[in-house]
């Protein structure tokens, strides 16, 4: 049944502004024509508004609304161009509305007016185009119910003297589809967020209408067949769905194909064969079933980050058995989708750790990914990112000591240490130390400690403190690559304060086990030792203030990273600890593309 209705509309000129007045120059500049402030009163019957009532055809206005208008005078020119009105105020019983906007004061005469609703996203001339959007909410949204009212040929001017009383009636230029979703027609057995449609022809687009020929068939353009409702509170049987969509004055034989889907599964896709006749102001009322579960589950990694520093070329995925499950390579999208059509019974799955393996030209390095709860017939989606080629922050670690990194801060005891032990029993893997331990509230830290001491004698000592990364075994073998380090860094000291700590960082690769210090040495022992820049003494196991990064060139994967704290000099008649703090080590292959 088509929508077509009329409006009763008198028009008032309301709350007059001050004028800005000024007097022509001799350079004949015309003065400012005078702005007022104007109302249009419109009473209405009760069949032309812009929101949806309840019987699902009658349209009201409703708050926010606005709607522009034109003024042809006798002469043909358009002294009011497409100037907006916004709704102020409509009685209860909708019969009556007002609205408001700001024109130009308009000479006395006779005027043909023209209205349209909504204001159109652009105008020329007495042109309006609008965009009805591809993508719908599935209420029904007056901003795309476009209406042009008739022609009011020979009204008065809007003054602040007079009162002009027109009535006209409004053209709906948009189709309405109304889809409803029976009881127990859901068989897609849950909520769906998002319904596409595709319809026999273009139903979303631009629309360009004439305000001055409310009967005339508007211009389209940018056409598409597909619509889509969306809403992320979801349907299910029982709603109801509203679109606006372009007309089409012929009617119109072909299929429409559909399907719903939610964040995690969709349907199988439906069509079938119709007759529509999309005339402007007409609804389509369809009764649409659900189409059934799409037997589709998909695991998916998205890999959101590359911390190696190099691009992979493969990525395999094992399960938590070590099984190879599937192999990819690398695509531009970073998403990696493991699918499974028809029955899926891997719900074994589900809580497991999934290991991830990226294969470079230089280096193979691994990740873990927990897949979560396994839902058949579901999507799937885990973020994930390329680890580093080395990485420790601490923070998995208890508290611990060597025995001679002096917690204690040890005073006039004796500690001539020197030895380093492997630190696996720490939870640290590969690493060995002397002279080291690890702690912190905020977060975890490990420190290294450097010793000096006095005897009675005047005797003066100074014992180095070490540390040394596991060898950087994720490069291939027979590679040499340069490698950039960056970490957080401070200093700190306890005792003499005449002298301070001084750090170095270089590598090893003598060795895959403990690497010792030494005694009363004026030189460092690490290989490459580099210093630290000048160190600001306010490091703690809960503040590595400082950041360094560095590159160690011709690195394999026999290298360690590795750290040596020194003093400035030796003990006098006061011993002092001397620290090196270190947290968040990150190692990462330096090429062309990372310099």
């Amino acid at each position: 049944m088509k929508i077509k209705y009329k409006i009763y509309a008198s028009l008032a000129l309301l709350l007059p502004l001050g004028a800005c007045n000024r007097d022509a120059d001799d350079r004949n500049i015309p003065p400012q024509r005078e702005m007022i402030e104007t109302s249009i009163g419109l009473s209405l019957d009760h069949s032309t508004r812009t929101s949806l009532a309840d019987d699902g055809m009658t349209t009201r206005w409703s708050a926010g609304d606005n709607i522009a208008l034109w003024a042809r005078n006798a002469a043909g020119e358009y002294t009011v161009e497409a100037a907006r009105f916004a709704l102020r105020h409509f009685s209860s019983d909708y019969s009556t509305a007002l609205f408001t906007g700001r024109i130009e004061a308009m000479e006395q005469g006779s005027y043909d007016y023209f209205m349209i609703y909504p204001v159109p996203t652009s105008v020329d001339g007495t042109l309006a185009t609008y965009d009805i959007p591809a993508v719908q909410s599935g209420a029904y949204d007056g901003a795309c119910d476009v209406m042009i009212s008739s022609p009011v040929v020979s009204g008065e001017a809007l003054t602040t003297s007079a009162t002009a009383k027109i009535s006209t009636s409004m053209h709906h230029m948009m189709h309405a589809v109304k889809i409803t979703i029976p009881e127990n027609r859901n068989l897609f057995g849950q909520r769906f967020t998002r319904l596409e449609m595709t319809f026999p022809y273009p139903v979303t687009g631009k629309i360009t209408c004439d305000v001055t020929r409310p009967d005339a068939a508007p211009a389209l353009s940018g056409q598409s067949n597909t619509l889509v409702i969306e809403n992320a509170d979801g349907f299910d049987a029982g709603d109801t769905l509203w679109a606006m969509v372009l007309p089409c004055e012929s009617p119109v034989d072909g299929e429409i194909t559909y399907m719903v889907s939610n964040d995690r599964s969709h349907s199988e896709s439906a069509t079938y064969n119709v007759r529509l006749d999309m005339q402007p102001g007409h609804v389509t009322p369809i009764k649409m079933t659900v189409p059934e579960l799409y037997k589709y589950t998909s695991i998916e990694f998205y890999v959101a980050e590359n911390n190696l520093g190099e691009e992979f070329d493969r990525m395999s995925v094992y399960d938590a058995s070590g099984a190879l499950v599937a192999t990819f390579s690398h695509d531009d999208s970073e998403l990696y989708k493991m699918e499974y059509y028809g029955d899926f019974n891997r719900t074994d799955w589900s809580g497991t750790d999934f290991t991830l393996s990226f294969d470079s030209e230089h280096a193979v390095v691994n990740t873990t990914v927990n897949v979560g709860t396994i839902e058949p017939y579901s999507r799937h989606l885990l973020t994930t990112a390329v680890p580093y080629l080395f990485e420790e922050n601490f923070d998995s670690l208890a508290d611990f000591s060597d025995g001679h990194d002096n917690y204690a801060v040890g005073g006039t005891n004796s500690d001539t240490y020197t030895s380093a032990k492997m630190l696996d029993e720490y939870g640290l893997a590969g690493w060995s130390g002397s002279r080291v331990g690890v702690g912190g509230t905020d977060g975890k830290r490990i420190r290294v400690c450097c010793r000096t001491q006095c005897t009675i004698f005047n005797q003066k000592y100074r014992y180095h403190g070490r540390l040394d990364s596991p060898r950087l075994t994720s490069l291939k073998d027979g590679v040499a690559v340069d490698v950039e380090v960056s970490l957080d860094y401070g200093a700190g000291f306890a005792g003499n304060a005449s002298i301070s700590p001084i750090a170095a960082y270089g590598y090893d690769t003598s060795s895959a086990g403990a690497i010792g210090s030494k005694q009363h040495d004026t030189a460092w022992y690490i290989s490459g030792a580099t210093p630290f820049p000048a160190l600001t003494l306010n490091g703690s196991f809960d503040s590595t203030p400082d950041r360094a990064t560095y590159v160690i060139g011709g690195c394999s994967n026999i290298h360690r990273l590795s750290w040596e704290v020194g003093s400035t000099g030796y003990a006098n008649t006061t011993n002092g600890n001397y620290w090196l703090y270190l947290d968040n080590i990150r190692v990462k292959i330096k090429n062309a593309n990372n310099n």
